[in-house]
């Protein structure tokens, strides 16, 4: 009805030995972590001296970064520069073209370069442009303004209907 005295010593020593391990190897582990911890509060220059060489990397990584970054900008600010150029130069010949042409059209509209061509600008006697053989009589004293001069006239006759000949 009971276990073997021996069988349970011998279980209750392994039980033992195996505790004894355990204890041994966890107080191994943390005097291992003891010991490390010791090393860096005797050499306390160590860890400043790998904070610096980290420091110094990054500076440098962000000194490349930026000096890259403002290449990159000095580049598109010139490509740009040079669009802008360009697009005013074609703007600037556009808009010469586009004033050259507004030019011509406007001389052509002058109305002393029409007289020249041999035209006459009619004007009654209150200075209304005539613009119609209606707005004549027999009589009718005008003023006829040709490219180099004006002319006082009188109206000998009106033929309505007729286009010129």
């Amino acid at each position: 009805a009971a276990p073997r005295t021996q069988d349970c010593l011998d279980t209750l020593a392994a039980l033992a030995a195996r505790l004894r391990r355990r204890v041994h190897a966890g107080l191994d582990l943390h005097s291992q972590v003891l010991d490390r911890a010791s090393l860096r509060m005797a050499r306390p220059a160590d860890g400043v001296r790998r904070g610096a060489l980290r420091l110094d990397a990054a500076l440098h990584r962000l000194t490349a970064a930026a000096t890259h970054g403002l290449h990159a900008r000095q580049w598109q600010l010139a490509e740009l520069q040079a669009r802008l150029l360009r697009e005013r130069r074609g703007s600037s010949q556009a808009q010469s073209l586009r004033l050259q042409g507004l030019s011509s059209r406007l001389q052509a509209l002058d109305p002393k370069q029409v007289l020249s061509r041999g035209y006459a600008w009619l004007a009654d006697a209150g200075g209304a442009p005539v613009q119609s053989v209606a707005q004549l009589a027999v009589g009718a004293q005008l003023r006829a303004v040709l490219a180099d001069g004006a002319a006082r006239v009188v109206v000998t006759g009106v033929e309505p209907g007729i286009a010129s000949e």
